[in-house]
């Protein structure tokens, strides 16, 4: 049996760039309406840190229809998730740009105690944006995927009530950030974890539930939607820079292309649906929640998403959130 977990980054440029109008509200609202159209759920993983701050520092009046526009998410019976890019909360603007504190870049490598203060930090704010002072986001995303290394993280995240992480993408490698997910159970559509992401324990404190990849070839990889997306992005480092940057990641046979429904084209949406549909048909393998990934800041291409929705119904593949998946998985693992 397949589900597919249709999951929505919910904020601006990591830099700061961009305004919340353009790259966050009304890409939500367009997606909002097609899935509603469509009777598929989404959950949408809201960036906590840089809506604080920018409401904080007053700096885009469109913070307010932002913050209306979440309450009517979760009233609306969508799934909200916990996403933090935690560099975000030192934060200063100045110069008519944001200045971000990169030393706190990775939550994972902060002290406990800090570690505990933004969690805190952020799961009171996203009560506030939804108006439920008892309201618990069941699933987390980590800022950058960062979820590794796990050990102080993961048990932070449990306490504050989390149960499921999907911030793992597989095969994932990127020299600059640290991140490195080609050690993640390959044959594994969820597991459970506590010290490393990569590494199944029976007794994990949290399910891992990955962004589902393809491990194509690197020369396919760079080319179409996603790299145009790549170069259009606002960076504070130089176009070349970047790319020589992003390149040495890139300095193997094949890399992962992530199940991303705002970043690939229809035929690739597709093609990787079919693979994943013939996998089933020829292994039985049980319960697989496949979990795909896009960006309000991407620009999302409603009329394909509309047409690829069309196609997994056609599929009779359901659409489904993460409380619904955590409640088939809680007595398999």
């Amino acid at each position: 049996m397949i589900d597919f977990i249709f999951t929505l980054d919910y904020e601006i440029y990591g830099n700061g760039h961009g305004s919340l109008k353009e790259l966050v509200y009304e890409p939500a609202l367009k997606l909002i309406d097609v899935f509603n159209r469509h009777k598929a759920r989404l959950v949408f993983f809201i960036e906590v840190a840089e809506l604080e701050i920018i409401e904080s520092a007053r700096v885009d009046p469109f913070i307010n229809e932002v913050k209306k526009q979440i309450k009517f998410i979760k009233e609306s019976g969508f799934e909200i998730g916990l996403h933090i890019h935690p560099q975000w909360y030192e934060a200063r603007f100045q110069g008519g740009k944001w200045s971000l504190n990169n030393q706190e870049y990775n939550l994972c490598l902060l002290s406990e105690d800090r570690i505990e203060q933004l969690l805190n930090r952020a799961i009171t704010y996203l009560r506030y944006l939804v108006q439920d002072h008892h309201f618990t986001p069941i699933a987390y995303r980590a800022g950058n995927w960062l979820i590794n290394p796990a050990v102080r993280v993961v048990p932070a995240l449990a306490r504050q009530g989390i149960k499921i992480d999907s911030s793992v993408f597989k095969g994932g490698f990127q020299r600059s950030t640290g991140i490195d997910y080609r050690k993640a159970p390959a044959d594994l559509y969820y597991w459970k974890f506590t010290d490393d992401a990569n590494i199944p324990a029976e007794s994990g404190l949290l399910l891992e539930i990955p962004i589902f990849t393809k491990m194509i070839p690197t020369w396919q990889f760079l080319r179409g939607k996603r790299l145009n997306l790549e170069k259009k992005a606002p960076s504070d480092e130089g176009l070349k820079d970047k790319i020589s940057r992003r390149l040495r990641d890139f300095l193997r046979w094949k890399v992962p292309l992530k199940f991303d429904f705002c970043r690939l084209n229809l035929q690739e949406l597709l093609s990787i649906t079919e693979e994943i549909v013939t996998s089933d048909r020829r292994y039985h393998q049980g319960y697989k929640p496949i979990v795909l990934i896009g960006h309000t800041k991407d620009n999302p291409d409603i009329g394909m998403i509309s047409a690829f929705l069309d196609y997994i119904r056609y599929k009779n593949i359901r659409t489904a959130t993460f409380e619904e998946t955590y409640r088939k998985l809680i007595d398999k693992v």
